[in-house]
């Protein structure tokens, strides 16, 4: 069974400070994401397949006379 804690740390030395009340329940592996707050961590490349906010860009499309149809893009096929 997965159980999801969430709190807020700050990352020093390389290592997340978990907060007293959760250090129990960290006794075997666990699954980490981590939300940054600042977007300045994805201004540099450091390595292959990293992405920077360079990499991305506005895309303006002309839907003008396309045809859609909601009950055909939701069906199962």
């Amino acid at each position: 069974m997965q159980q999801t804690i969430s709190f807020e740390s700050v990352i020093e030395d390389d290592f997340i400070q978990i907060p007293e009340q959760y250090k129990t329940l960290f006794k075997k592996g666990v699954a980490v994401t981590v939300v940054l707050n600042t977007p300045s961590a994805f201004m540099n490349k450091t390595g292959a397949g990293m992405l920077s906010f360079d990499d991305f860009t506005d895309m303006k499309l002309d839907t003008r006379g396309w045809k859609f149809n909601r009950e055909e893009a939701n069906e199962r096929r």
